[in-house]
């Protein structure tokens, strides 16, 4: 395989492997971090300054001060991933309270990719009860049967 051949495909698969923690936390190092440090010096800085656990299933994400480029920290089964993120235009809507970490969801970490705030006055609200959407989904199902078997249209059933 040549070298580019292989690039491509690492890359490609490297979305993938963000992808695979979308269920997971995303926690988002606030103000702006020095991109210079390494896989080591990124899990101190996640262990030590921000009281979390680098070996968690989570994504740590830390900006420049310019808001260009991004590092992504993730741990993977025996060792750590770091992603590199840098727009070819722009720059990404960071939070600029220096020192402080926030937890967002995988939803609002993609946004945070595309470019836009982390917090979209129009999307819809993400719905997490799925005890309550199964409920809808057989209460609609069966309201459906009942009108389409005559049940509402004052036919009788025999």
């Amino acid at each position: 395989m040549a070298w580019f051949t292989r690039v491509y495909y690492e890359a490609i698969h490297a979305e993938d492997m963000i992808s695979e923690t979308a269920g997971n936390q995303v926690y988002l190092a606030c103000g702006s971090t020095d991109l210079i440090k390494s896989i080591d010096g990124l899990a101190v800085l996640v262990k030590e300054a921000f009281a979390l656990d680098p070996f968690s299933q989570c994504l740590f994400v830390l900006c420049n001060r310019k808001r260009d480029k991004l590092k992504i920290l993730q741990w993977q089964h025996n060792g750590f991933w770091l992603h590199y993120r840098r727009p070819e235009r722009g720059k990404f809507k960071w939070p600029v309270e220096q020192g402080d970490v926030i937890s967002i969801d995988y939803r609002e970490f993609r946004w945070l990719l595309d470019g836009l705030q982390l917090k979209q006055a129009q999307a819809h609200k993400a719905f997490t009860d799925a005890l309550f959407s199964k409920k809808r989904l057989f209460s609609r199902i069966f309201s459906s049967l009942r009108t389409q078997n005559g049940y509402l249209s004052g036919k009788t059933i025999p």
